[in-house]
């Protein structure tokens, strides 16, 4: 994997050098990094490093099963399908996050307006605070099942197809 020398990796790509399996390692690794900048505490927070580690653990894990569900599907256009899959569950993460955006100055609005159990008040704001972090878990959770269903219907069609062909030969026979 090259790490810095674009010219490098530039050549390699012009020389067909680099594989579906190579492009998958520096994804799962532009993942990781993503996950490692947008956790790094730039405010006071000292469960950070938890959310950093989940982060990790989750994206390493839903990228390798996508990844692990296409190889057993046929193996083919692995990246094409993960990036416009991935727009697909991002735009489901981002209608999630706007109702839980809403739902926050919703849930202020009713604490300020009417005097709540401390509890009560505390486990609501830590249960957006879960939300939040666990958007990542609900983007593999729409994206997985989607490489399912695309190794599903591949096989469906090739099936069909061969019994298409099965029934062809037979008329001319």
């Amino acid at each position: 994997m090259i790490w810095f020398d674009q010219n490098k990796l530039e050549q390699r790509l012009l020389k067909g050098e680099l594989s579906d399996h190579h492009a998958f390692i520096y994804l799962l690794a532009q993942l990781a990094l993503i996950c490692v900048l947008l956790q790094l505490p730039f405010e006071e927070s000292s469960l950070w490093y938890v959310w950093l580690l989940i982060s990790l653990v989750v994206t390493v894990a839903g990228v390798s099963w996508s990844f692990r569900i296409n190889q057993k599907g046929g193996d083919r256009d692995y990246l094409r399908r993960f990036i416009a899959l991935s727009f697909v569950a991002i735009m489901r993460c981002l209608l999630l996050v706007f109702f839980i955006s809403i739902l926050d100055p919703v849930y202020t609005w009713i604490k300020s307006s009417i005097d709540l159990w401390s509890f009560w008040a505390a486990f609501q704001e830590k249960l957006m605070n879960v939300l939040r972090g666990f958007i990542l878990i609900f983007y593999f959770i729409y994206l997985i099942p989607s490489f399912k269903r695309l190794n599903a219907a591949e096989v469906n069609f090739a099936q069909s197809k061969w019994i298409s062909q099965e029934k062809q030969e037979l008329k001319n026979n």
